[in-house]
């Protein structure tokens, strides 16, 4: 799979920044990065998880929104829109678990092969079989 590693680590590093602000001011502030196949095979899943204070149920709806922050002056607002936007632009995408008071979980999903990636064998198996359009009389 052809990819832009350094998109995905800001992508991950925008994710993990977050995960860090989240729980600055808590007792016992965690944060743990890891990685896990599937369970759908195909899928590379990267997974962030914090015990911050959570996403409050009516910020949800906007929370990948460009310009949106809870930072305040801190944030921009940007930071999981273009992360959202390079895991999409790589066929993935980034989804989030959160409770209040417990803290969040995002999950960042690639596709282990892209069905445009250079197939050694040339065999051509993994790719799509395209019909070519019918002949029509001009």
């Amino acid at each position: 799979m052809q990819v832009d590693p350094e998109g995905l680590h800001r992508a991950l590093l925008n994710i993990v920044t977050n995960a860090l602000d989240a729980v600055e001011d808590r007792k016992n502030p965690r944060v743990v990065v890891g990685t896990r196949l599937g369970p759908e095979p195909g899928w590379l899943r990267l997974l962030v998880r914090d015990n911050g204070t959570g996403i409050p149920p009516e910020k949800l709806g906007e929370l990948f929104r460009p310009f949106v922050s809870s930072k305040g002056a801190r944030g921009t607002g940007l930071g999981l829109a273009v992360s959202r936007k390079i895991l999409r632009e790589h066929g993935g995408d980034i989804v989030v678990q959160t409770e209040e008071g417990k803290g969040c979980l995002f999950t960042l999903r690639l596709p282990i092969k892209s069905p445009l990636s250079f197939d050694p064998t040339g065999s051509g198996a993994d790719l799509p079989v395209m019909e070519a359009p019918p002949e029509t009389e001009e």
